[in-house]
């Protein structure tokens, strides 16, 4: 009997061996079709419509689209374009060259959304404000129809594995306020992306303004970001700057800053900066600064230190050439 009962489980082993076996072609097979018949571009004005539903903003795909599968849901999309806003031109208020995203299939099973390595090129954003005031980014949404929430279960947990952002130019101009600032070669990098947790944070990219003033920055720290509360942190950044333009050497001026921390609340619109060290022309500044009213009447206030420095020194930094003596 023990060898009837042996040789019976080991026959539904072997069934249920060639039935897994059998599953898993029909599921490659499921997926080949896919890959080899399912065209995303055929599907371009219908994702079109969609983002116009949700922004009121025209959207244009003119490059390709193509779709990768397991172990990540993987969506490549060539050069596409958002529309500007009424009135303010014909250029498109935000537009790239190529982009990826990819979303890990298994997890989906347990609620969790693991969106693998997410990649920008050559983004170009266009920020305005006119005469009367209003911008271009204000209207966004507009044209979303609010749908109820999903009933049942939790809020599915999101996590992402990095973003980067390569070679990137923001554009900002406020014709009510006279500023024109440009961010040419922006370049951003993180570590892993979860709720409420710190990732590694660097960007880097050169800022310009209209009045000949240009600005090489590089920034390094750990961020935490708290959407709900509305708190941007920043534990032991290092901004190191480069100035170039009127007033400042040939060469341009090199600037290195640190912090114990950058602590910013937009709900309270304060900032702290402790543990400040500022190093410029062979001077160095120490001290610590807090930040009121950040949004409405920036004003910023606390102790500041100034080691000595030879004054001859300094000035030779600034390319000012004293008279003999």
């Amino acid at each position: 009997e023990a060898g009837l009962h042996r040789l019976g489980l080991m026959r539904v082993v072997r069934y249920a061996l060639l039935g897994l076996g059998g599953l898993l072609l029909l599921l490659a097979a499921m997926l080949a079709y896919v890959l080899v018949f399912f065209d995303p571009n055929a599907h371009k004005q219908e994702l079109a419509r969609l983002v116009r539903d949700q922004t009121g903003r025209e959207f244009s795909l003119p490059g390709d689209l193509k779709l990768r599968l397991y172990p990540w849901l993987a969506i490549e999309v060539g050069r596409a374009t958002l529309g500007n806003a009424p009135g303010f031109g014909a250029e498109p208020m935000l537009e790239f060259d190529h982009a990826r995203l990819g979303v890990k299939l298994l997890p989906l099973l347990h609620r969790e959304i693991e969106i693998g390595a997410v990649t920008v090129e050559s983004p170009t954003i266009r920020l305005s404000v006119n005469a009367e005031g209003r911008d271009n980014w204000s209207d966004l949404g507009k044209g979303k129809t609010s749908e109820p929430a999903p009933a049942g279960g939790a809020t599915p947990k999101l996590s992402v594995a990095s973003l980067r952002v390569v070679n990137g130019t923001l554009h900002y101009v406020d014709r009510k306020g006279g500023s024109d600032i440009a961010v040419h070669g922006f370049n951003l990098e993180t570590g892993a992306l979860k709720p409420g947790q710190p990732f590694d944070l660097q960007l880097a990219g050169t800022v310009q303004q209209a009045k000949g003033l240009e600005i090489q920055l590089d920034l390094r720290g750990q961020a935490t970001v708290d959407m709900d509360a509305s708190r941007y942190q920043l534990a032991a950044p290092t901004l190191k700057l480069q100035l170039k333009g009127s007033g400042f050497p040939t060469d341009g001026l090199p600037v290195e800053l640190r912090f114990a921390s950058i602590d910013a609340d937009r709900s309270a619109q304060t900032l702290k900066l402790p543990g400040m060290e500022m190093r410029a022309a062979g001077a160095t500044l120490t001290g610590a600064l807090n930040g009121a009213k950040i949004l409405d009447a920036p004003s910023f206030g606390g102790p500041v230190q100034l080691a000595n420095v030879p004054l001859r020194r300094l000035l030779e930094k600034f390319d000012i050439k004293l008279p003999v003596t």
